[in-house]
This record gives C-alpha cells, structure tokens and sequence, in this order.
C-alpha cells in the first residue's frame, strides 16, 4: 500500500513541475500530491493498527476539499479576466 501512496504522491509532484501549463492541471496535480500523502498516513495506520493515520486522512481530504473549492474560484476568475487559464503567459514574478 505504501507503493500505491508514493506513486500516487510522485505522480502528483512530478505533473506539478514538469506540466505547469494551465491552473487546472496545477490543481488536479496538488490534488494527487494532497491524497497521496494521506495514503500514506493510511498505510502507516494499517501497519501499526493505529486509528491516526485515518484521522489524517480525513484532516488532508477536507484541506484538499478547501483547495479544490478556491482553485476553481480562481480558475473562473482568470478565464474572465483574461479569456484562457495558460499560467506559463503570465509573468508573476517580474524583476
């Protein structure tokens, strides 16, 4: 099980950096990172038969559920403010 948590966890992780090019697949990819790190949690209660690591899950889930509710806000926000949602066109950080 703590296979299946990692590769969920490095799946997310990695199309977070390497795919950055709208804000939906940044949120789906922190998306996969958030449940993957509560797999783990979960696999870490099944193994020391402790009810923590599903107490951690339910915590990472209801943040993963906050994020996915601001993320779409966002995405409706910049699709009407700038007609598309390709993050690599704007320039956030300016020298």
């Amino acid at each position: 099980m703590k296979f299946l948590a990692t590769a969920v966890f490095v799946t997310g992780l990695f199309a977070y950096v390497v795919l950055p090019y709208t804000l939906l697949t940044n949120f789906v990819a922190l998306e996969y990172v958030f449940l993957g790190a509560g797999l783990v949690g979960v696999a870490h209660a099944v193994e020391t038969h402790d009810f923590d690591g599903q107490y951690f899950l339910l915590c990472v889930l209801a943040v993963a559920a906050a994020e996915a509710a601001l993320g779409l806000a966002l995405l409706v926000q910049f699709y009407r403010l700038r007609g598309n949602v390709q993050t690599l066109n704007y320039p956030f950080l300016k020298a």
